[in-house]
């Protein structure tokens, strides 16, 4: 049973279960006729709505509070807290909503920041949630704001590491070395997780973040003049410009100077959903927080983020 309510994107859940109904051959109750209103302007109507709303005439019963009355209750007149808390209640246990198995918070975290792709904002999240629940934070080296990034991670990028020490979190620029990382990350449950972009929109916002940096990119007069003539102007052999191609690719720990095949594509793609618990997407950001959210099983105030490092559209 289907309740389907109005102006809610009812009508794209109806018309999925209308093909499975065609598909299994099931039996669908359906209305004697189906009616279509019309009203005047939105702007007179709300002007005038003492004017126009006659409540006691039937087709005016979901003027008010549609939802409401499709739910069930009395829309024509004003409901207190307590009626509503009352109602809201009766929804749910009409509806058995499931409830979310209890869960601890994870504490033993390693994010794997990648460049360009939200990364800081998603970092600048956990750095607080870090500083409330008292964690032990791996940082770089004195005078590094990330990893040396140009070499695989390794321990000792670590500031003030000694062998054997083990930390809770790990969440600044670094190239993934899953071998390395499980040394000083050594809680079986460990949560690892990453964020990519459309690659387009990020090489864009490489470019303009990292066109003093690169020497790629700060030969060329323009983006568009980098893209036709990338030969001329990336030099692969240089340091700093090893994140120009690809940079995700280079990010989870792969050769990206050298192109690959389908079949190498694949098994990379195998390797990381098995070292990976979850990929946000960064088009679908609050989607992702809300995912990444369940998965940690944090208050949705831990989650909370607002955009750094975000270039001006």
């Amino acid at each position: 049973m289907f309740l389907k309510t109005h102006k809610t994107g009812s009508t794209t859940v109806q018309n999925m279960m209308l093909r499975y109904i065609d598909k299994a051959n099931l039996t669908l109750a359906v209305p004697q006729e189906h009616r279509v209103t019309s009203a005047k302007s939105l702007e007179d109507f709300l002007n005038n709505a003492s004017e126009y709303h006659n409540a006691r005439h039937p087709k005016n019963s979901r003027v008010k509070n549609p939802t409401w009355f499709d739910f069930g209750y009395n829309n024509r007149d004003n409901c207190s807290e307590e009626q509503y808390t009352k109602a809201l209640r009766e929804i749910e246990r009409s509806m058995d909503f499931p409830t979310a198995p209890p869960c601890s918070p994870k504490r033993h975290v390693m994010f794997l920041k990648t460049h360009k792709t939200g990364g800081s904002t998603v970092q600048n999240m956990m750095l607080r949630y870090i500083d409330k629940a008292n964690l032990t934070l791996a940082v770089p080296q004195e005078h590094r704001v990330t990893f040396v990034e140009t070499n695989y991670f390794s321990p000792k990028y670590i500031r003030n590491y000694k062998a054997g020490k083990t930390y809770d979190v790990i969440t600044h620029h670094l190239r993934f070395n899953p071998k390395e990382l499980k040394k000083v990350l050594k809680h079986n449950d460990t949560f690892y997780f990453s964020i990519l972009r459309n690659p387009v929109t990020q090489m864009e916002s490489s470019f303009s973040f990292f066109k003093k940096d690169f020497p790629a990119f700060s030969s060329a007069k323009s983006l568009e003049d980098f893209l036709n003539n990338a030969r001329k102007y990336h030099n692969t052999r240089h340091p700093k410009n090893s994140r120009v191609k690809n940079p995700t690719w280079f990010d989870f720990g792969y050769n990206n100077r050298q192109n690959f095949s389908e079949q190498q594509f694949t098994k990379a793609l195998r390797e990381i959903e098995r070292s990976f618990n979850l990929i946000l997407i960064a088009e679908y950001f609050d989607e992702s927080m809300i995912l990444l959210k369940e998965f940690l099983c944090w208050d949705i105030d831990d989650v909370v983020t607002f955009k750094h490092n975000s270039r001006n559209e």
